[in-house]
């Protein structure tokens, strides 16, 4: 009876012995597992793949409304690239040419029309991008929006308001097929020009010439660009109104023209 409580005993130590050996063992295992888990998990964390980027985001282009166009509003002329000019002669439909639509040109349209229209190509120079007799251009521009009447300054490549109004029906809206276009461009002359049995009439038709020179730049301009463009004559009822609102003198305003997106 003592030999098998002596052996019980035993068996009860080793027991204990053996137990509290082995659970260390099973807490390092468990540390071991959360350690690891604790390390796979970091990459988890934010990092410069997912955290928002705080780059700013390049807005998509608009298209800018000419009514809002102000004094020395133009931006830089594009002078550079575009159609080569034997393509855009060959690709010239007239009927493609004169379908408006209402919608407004951009304001980098409008500064690139007016540079190629009679646009001062140094500063330094009497070099203009349209033909001209004589040593200045003597054909000043006016630009007809919605909203306003401004000359342009080729010196400077600038626009300066001469009247804000809605004026560009008058213009667009005078004939029996009316236009709904953006912007209408009248051509004046800056001499006194008109034609009388006391004075030469060769000065009508040189200034007849040179306008008729930027009208074409214009023209083929817009045949580069897919715009509509058409060449329009102005009524003596039109003129005299025109005249009076831009402070110019009679027989001043020559011809116009109409531009518009497709």
């Amino acid at each position: 009876m003592k030999f098998k409580l002596l052996l019980a005993s035993v068996l009860l130590i080793s027991f204990g012995c053996i137990a509290n050996a082995q659970t260390p063992k099973k807490k390092t295992s468990n540390n071991q597992t959360k350690s690891t888990s604790t390390q796979t998990a970091k990459p988890k964390s934010p990092s410069a793949a997912t955290a928002p980027s705080t780059a700013p985001s390049r807005k998509p282009a608009t298209a800018v409304n000419t009514n809002v166009l102000g004094q020395g509003s133009l931006p830089e002329p594009e002078k550079h690239g575009g159609k080569p000019f034997m393509d855009v002669f060959s690709n010239i439909r007239i009927e493609n040419s004169i379908g408006f639509s209402p919608e407004e040109l951009r304001t980098e349209q409008i500064s690139n029309l007016l540079f190629t229209a009679c646009g001062k190509t140094e500063k330094e120079s009497n070099s203009y991008t349209a033909f001209y007799t004589g040593e200045t251009p003597s054909i000043d521009i006016y630009v007809v929006t919605r909203e306003q009447i401004m000359k342009y300054d080729k010196e400077e490549h600038t626009l300066l308001i001469i009247r804000k109004g809605h004026f560009l029906e008058k213009i667009t809206m005078q004939r029996d097929m009316p236009i709904e276009a953006p912007l209408a461009i009248l051509y004046t002359c800056s001499k006194d020009i008109l034609p009388s049995p006391d004075t030469d009439s060769m000065p009508f038709f040189e200034e007849g010439m040179n306008c008729g020179a930027i009208m074409q730049n214009v023209f083929l301009y817009c045949m580069s660009e897919e715009l509509s463009c058409k060449a329009i004559s102005i009524s003596d009822q039109t003129k005299q109104e025109f005249q009076k609102l831009m402070n110019l003198r009679n027989g001043q305003i020559l011809y116009g023209q109409i531009v518009g997106m497709r």
